[in-house]
């Protein structure tokens, strides 16, 4: 479960956030974010139950910022398996759901630490 926005949306929730309460601006960058994307569910991408903002605050993972992917997505250039990762041996990656697919690379995308929060609380 992920909000995707685009880097504008995000840069006009940031300025709002200064004079208004995160449930606010949550409700508008989540409005905004689905007249963007329309319905990404079909697609395997779920929004969860709290707002861009208000994760941000309180967990520090951040809103996925879309660059292209989305239309890639819809496109079928690019497949979201919405499955945890079971286990991996040698180049197949098996899927918490069974699926068990081959790939070239795998990355391992591990250690960033967003500076986002100590910027955030300027805004508060």
């Amino acid at each position: 479960m992920v909000h995707v926005l685009t880097k504008e949306l995000i840069h006009h929730g940031m300025g709002i956030r200064k004079n208004l309460p995160v449930h606010i601006v949550d409700t508008i960058l989540t409005f905004l974010g689905r007249l963007e994307h329309n319905d990404l569910s079909k697609y395997g991408i779920y929004l969860p139950n709290n707002g861009p903002f208000y994760i941000k605050e309180s967990t520090g993972r951040s809103p996925v910022l879309d660059v292209g992917t989305i239309k890639k997505i819809k496109e079928g250039a690019i497949k979201v398996i919405p499955s945890n990762i079971s286990r991996i041996e040698n180049k197949k990656v098996v899927f918490g759901n069974g699926l068990e697919k081959e790939f070239d690379a795998i990355v391992f995308a591990t250690g960033y630490r967003s500076m986002a929060n100590n910027w955030l609380k300027v805004w508060n």
